[in-house]
C-alpha cells in the first residue's frame, strides 16, 4: 500500500478507495441481549431493496451507483469502465 500511495502523491496514478452497502426495510439482527422470555420483535416491511457502491480518490472526488439489484462482476466491470471515461 505504501507504494501505491506513493505513486499517487507522485501522480503517476490515481489511487481510489472502495466500499459497498445494502439497504432494506427488513430488519437484520443476528443477535441481541434480552430478558429470558421477553423475544425482541422487529417489524418487518417488505419493499426495494438497495445496494450502493463507491470510490473515493485522496482528493476527495466520489464516484458512485445505486444498484436495484445484487452486484455482481458484471455490473463493477460496466461501473469501472464508466470511471475510466471520466
Amino acid at each position: 500500500m505504501d507504494k501505491l500511495s506513493q505513486l499517487n502523491q507522485e501522480q503517476y496514478i490515481d489511487l481510489y478507495y472502495g466500499d459497498a452497502s445494502h439497504f432494506s426495510l427488513v430488519p437484520n439482527v443476528p443477535y441481541a441481549w434480552q430478558a429470558e422470555g421477553e423475544p425482541i420483535l422487529l417489524p418487518a416491511i417488505r419493499g426495494k431493496s438497495v445496494s450502493v457502491f463507491g470510490l473515493m480518490n485522496t482528493l476527495g472526488n466520489l464516484v458512485f451507483d445505486i444498484f436495484e439489484t445484487t452486484i455482481n462482476s458484471e455490473k463493477m466491470i460496466v461501473f469501472l469502465t464508466n470511471l475510466l471515461r471520466i
